[in-house]
């Protein structure tokens, strides 16, 4: 099923979308698995939308790039860049057979930045985070001017937490390890915020909203405990950092505002991640 059926977009459905769903056959020919395939229907259907298949020849590795180009330009997610017919395909696979120069020319540096991106979602929306919050902490330091041991100490801590940023997201990629690190990665990331607000020179009322930008965050992955743990920790963490922060229990019924305000977001974003659970339920028993 392409993007545009999945979505329902009715009036993009045509000749491109059959070119889409043979590029999808050609995908499991070579690869003995399907573009996009999840642990339940509304996963899978998100990954048509959103995400990006992983290029053939990663999936096996020995297949020639020339068939890379031509199965990934039939599943492109804009209909306009595909194949316009079943003909054009035929016709590509037909000069890939003779050895001769395809239509579909290769990727160049902007589609595979775009499909990576695709791709890694959690890890490019990490470090599009990571990187602002850098760019900021540079600028003040240049043209504001902050003490220099807090400038290099909380540079490295948003540097660390990129580094390690990337790690989980290798082990997120491994099916043994995706559950262990999908968790890991939402103790992890409370953790490391709860370190950039100790550094932080106060007042820290604006950046406390990192906790909840990180319990929503988490409802994009659609499990209810992810959801649980990352407003648990966020709790446990904000009380550790209390004794450090003296300037944030000036006003101590604030601290039981703040705290109730992550529970109810928690227990908010908790319930839509279920009502999406059960309609999966309700998809795979039909």
């Amino acid at each position: 099923m392409p993007p545009e059926q999945a979505a329902c977009r009715l009036n993009e459905i045509g000749a491109t979308s059959d070119v889409y769903s043979l590029g999808a056959i050609l995908y499991a020919t070579l690869t003995c698995r399907a573009p996009f395939a999840a642990a339940n229907p509304i996963d899978t259907l998100m990954q048509v939308l959103e995400g990006e298949a992983t290029l053939p020849s990663k999936a096996q590795p020995g297949i020639p790039r020339a068939l890379d180009s031509i199965c990934m330009k039939c599943l492109e997610k804009s209909p306009a860049a595909r194949y316009k017919t079943a003909e054009e395909l035929a016709m590509d696979l037909r000069r890939f057979l003779q050895n001769e120069p395809l239509a579909a020319r290769p990727t160049d540096v902007a589609q595979r930045i775009r499909r990576w991106c695709r791709r890694e979602p959690a890890l490019v929306v990490h470090l599009a985070g990571l990187a602002a919050m850098t760019t900021i902490v540079q600028i003040t330091y240049i043209f504001i001017g902050t003490d220099e041991a807090y400038h290099v100490a909380l540079t490295s801590v948003l540097l660390l937490w990129s580094a390690t940023v990337f790690g989980l997201q290798k082990l997120f990629n491994l099916p043994h390890w995706n559950a262990a690190a999908a968790s890991a990665w939402c103790v992890i990331d409370t953790l490391f915020m709860t370190i950039v607000l100790y550094l932080a020179e106060p007042p820290n009322g604006p950046l406390l909203s990192g906790y909840g930008l990180l319990i929503a965050a988490c409802g994009f992955l659609l499990k209810e405990h992810l959801v649980a743990i990352t407003t648990g920790t966020s709790i446990l963490c904000y009380f550790a950092l209390l004794p450090l922060k003296p300037e944030l229990t000036i006003r101590p019924h604030y601290c039981v505002m703040f705290v109730m305000l992550l529970l109810i977001l928690g227990s908010v974003i908790a319930a839509q991640v279920r009502r999406i659970s059960r309609l999966n339920r309700h998809f795979e028993n039909q």
